[in-house]
């Protein structure tokens, strides 16, 4: 895991934007709420449920292709 002490700024890198992002990494992280990513949803991931003859009933049901989650 890379921190703050450990970067290390690449050779030909703006060195002073390198040093604004790593006092950023300094600062203790903000709060949040977790939350579930797909990270590749798209239409062909998602599981509906279609009650004939409506379509416009339709309702999702799941989301696979969970090599991408996380």
């Amino acid at each position: 895991m890379t921190t703050a002490d450990t970067v290390v700024t690449p050779k030909g890198a703006d060195a002073a934007a390198w040093a604004e992002a790593i006092d950023v990494i300094r600062k203790p992280a903000p709060p949040y709420e977790g939350r579930f990513l797909h990270r590749d949803f798209q239409p062909g991931n998602v599981l509906f449920d279609v009650p004939p003859p409506r379509p416009a009933g339709a309702r999702i049901t799941g989301v696979v292709d969970w090599a991408a989650a996380s």
